[in-house]
This record gives structure tokens, C-alpha cells and sequence, in this order.
């Protein structure tokens, strides 16, 4: 997956395979939290999901700004 984010980085014209990749992040982050059920929920645990959850929702928010503004 890090491979395919390096990519994305030097070819900002692939949009699909960003989506993809975001949207692929934020499902796991969604996994990983109904997984809490199963285990005891720590501190490193929820930052973990934070991690996974929040920054990648700003990320394809301000993707779809720069798509529609026509900047990239």
C-alpha cells in the first residue's frame, strides 16, 4: 500500500487509484474499531484508529475540493 501511495505522489493524475487507497484506509480504520468489541480498548489502540479515521476522511475531503476547483 506504501508503494502505491509513493506512486500517487509522483503522478497526482491518478485519481481513482487515490480513492481507492483512501477509501481502503478508512474502511480499515472502521474494522479495527468494531473490532474493540473483541478486545480490551487501550489508549495506543484508539490514537491507532484515530489515525486511520480522521486524517484520512481530511484527505479525501480536500482531494475532492482540489478536483472540483480544477487545480490538480
Amino acid at each position: 500500500m506504501s508503494i502505491a501511495f509513493f506512486y500517487v505522489a509522483w503522478n497526482p493524475s491518478e485519481v481513482a487509484l487515490f480513492r481507492f487507497l483512501m477509501l481502503a484506509l478508512f474502511l480499515g480504520g472502521i474494522v479495527r474499531a468494531l473490532a474493540l468489541r473483541n478486545y480490551p480498548a487501550t489508549a495506543f489502540l484508539i490514537f491507532g484508529i484515530l489515525i486511520e479515521l480522521i486524517p484520512t476522511a481530511l484527505m479525501f475531503w480536500m482531494h475532492n475540493k482540489l478536483l472540483q476547483n480544477g487545480s490538480l
